[in-house]
């Protein structure tokens, strides 16, 4: 027989325990289509940022090894630095959210009438300066071009100056559904011809300079008939930067307020600006004297005092390079001088400074 005392006494081989129900359960998060999602952990992916203590100093992240020790290291340095020029943490978060971009509606509710006039700089700046929008009667403009009409989108953000900024762009995206994108497409930069003409600026010991246009797309006539739409707070302002002029034309189309407008120049966002841009360029250079390379339609040479002129341009920006750098400053002069394209002519001031130094 069994002695059923001493089986009593005796404990199994293994003990097996209830488990600590918090330990074991995945924090899992349901959704309404009833689909599981874990959370992301944050923790675990940056653990220099968040400073956790590991016996190890190398941990796996992400099927690599982080050395947790000199992360936390250079997160010691970076917060000495941010000591030194006396500013907080709290601080440069809040700069990180000054930095997003918001919407005219959401910039004028938090920011209230600095966000307006703002808005209200970059509206002038469309119509009066640069006169990008031309008027049209609602009455006139029928069904399908009222379906085809881009959609002007203003933003803002908070600069880390303090300053907001406002900018406005059209939505060409819908452009894609009828126009072909090599018709459209501007000619870019070969990286290889910007590597050799590095190349040659260090042989040659050229004076470079790099040029930016202010507002090109905008003093860039547009070459077919667009019409856009302005909605929302965008179309009030407008309104208000001149009632006269655009009050009569707004309308009010399920339950949004509307303004319908001609685009008279190539406004950012539009499918064929940058070529637009692009040719008013190239037939500058043209005019000037230079000639297009012929393995890259972004790249112009001349000769002037027995050297090669060369500019690499993409869009509005310009790489300038010459051997004598009082070249180069003539001709930055003069293309910041071009002004605008007016009834079959060039407009330009101060060119005597170009014939003078640059024969």
């Amino acid at each position: 027989m069994i002695n059923s005392d001493n089986n009593a006494n005796e404990l199994p081989d293994e003990v097996v325990t209830e488990e600590d129900p918090e330990e074991t359960i995945d924090p899992v998060i349901t959704t309404r289509s009833g689909r599981a999602s874990k959370p992301f952990d944050y923790e675990s992916n940056y653990p220099g940022i968040y400073m956790i203590n590991y016996a190890d100093n190398y941990i796996s992240v992400n099927g690599g090894k982080t050395n947790v020790t000199e992360t936390n290291a250079q997160f010691q340095l970076y917060c000495e630095a941010l000591d030194w020029m006396e500013f907080a943490q709290d601080e440069v978060s809040n700069m990180v959210y000054k930095a997003k971009q918001m919407s005219v509606q959401e910039g004028i509710r938090m920011y209230g009438k600095e966000s307006k006039n703002s808005a209200m700089k970059e509206i002038l700046n469309l119509t009066v300066k640069n006169d990008c929008f031309g008027e049209i009667a609602y009455e006139s403009i029928p069904s399908h071009m009222k379906d085809k009409a881009l959609p002007v989108l203003m933003f803002m953000i908070m600069k880390r100056n303090g300053s907001i900024k406002t900018r406005g762009c059209a939505n060409g995206s819908s452009q894609k559904l009828y126009t072909k994108k090599n018709k459209v497409s501007s000619p870019t930069p070969d990286f290889y011809a910007f590597k050799y003409l590095c190349a040659v600026i260090a042989k040659e010991k050229r004076d470079v300079a790099t040029v930016d246009l202010p507002g090109f797309f905008l003093q860039t006539h547009q070459d077919q008939e667009l019409l856009l739409k302005l909605t929302g707070a965008f179309a009030l302002l407008t309104v208000d930067s001149n009632p006269k002029k655009w009050k009569k034309h707004l309308r009010l189309e399920k339950g949004k307020l509307v303004l319908y407008v001609i685009c008279k120049k190539a406004i950012y966002g539009i499918m064929n600006a940058a070529l637009l841009a692009y040719k008013k360029l190239a037939k500058l250079f043209k005019v000037w004297g230079f000639v297009m390379n012929p393995y890259d339609p972004c790249v112009w040479n001349k000769k002037i005092r027995k050297f090669q002129l060369s500019i690499l341009f993409h869009i509005d920006d310009l790489l300038i390079s010459h051997r004598y750098a009082d070249v180069v400053s003539c001709l930055e002069n003069k293309v910041f001088a071009f002004n605008y394209w007016n009834e079959g002519r060039w407009c330009f001031h101060n060119l005597h400074r170009w014939s003078t130094c640059c024969p």
